[in-house]
């Protein structure tokens, strides 16, 4: 399967088994050497600690559907490059920004990072409006201020984009 070039730069991968067959294992990097788990089995990753993380930050769960941060912390690990670019398209509480600011934190990366989330209106009787939040993308701004205010280093753009916008640059 395997080249004489990539089996010199990648042989740290191969195992061999007692019965003398040889296969590839995936690891997190090729200095740690950690196997990926295959089963997410961690309580950091319970939807109950993503609901306490929002409280946290937003004093009230102002979303249905959080994400838990280290779960996404996780996976930022296993599946960015240290200056990688994550592209979410559904950034609701801004989780995936904060995460990737954690592990970049942590291991010294500069992955960056481009939330979409949409300008509609929170409903009137839901509880993120009555705090104040009168969008979704407002909730997702506020994470990034509150990331901010933790690593007052941490930098972010905000883009309007509306129809009006798309049809300006047309």
């Amino acid at each position: 399967m395997w080249g004489p070039e990539k089996t010199a730069k990648e042989s740290w991968k191969l195992y061999a088994s007692k019965s003398g067959v040889v296969y590839v294992k995936n690891y997190l990097t090729a200095n740690k050497r950690v196997k990926i788990r295959s089963i997410w089995d961690n309580v950091g990753y319970l939807t109950e600690k993503a609901t306490l993380e929002v409280k946290e930050i937003y004093g009230e769960k102002v979303f249905e559907t959080p994400k838990p941060l280290t779960l996404i912390e996780h996976l930022v690990e296993c599946c960015v490059d240290e200056r990688g670019l994550v592209l979410d398209f559904f950034a609701g509480t801004g989780t995936t920004a904060h995460a990737t600011e954690n592990v970049n934190a942590a291991d010294g990366g500069l992955r960056r990072v481009v939330l979409v989330e949409q300008n509609v209106p929170t409903p009137g009787t839901h509880i993120a409006r009555t705090m104040g939040f009168g969008s979704l993308s407002d909730l997702t701004r506020h994470r990034l201020q509150y990331i901010q205010k933790q690593r007052p280093d941490y930098q972010f753009d905000v883009l309007d984009w509306t129809a009006e916008t798309a049809m300006g640059s047309a």
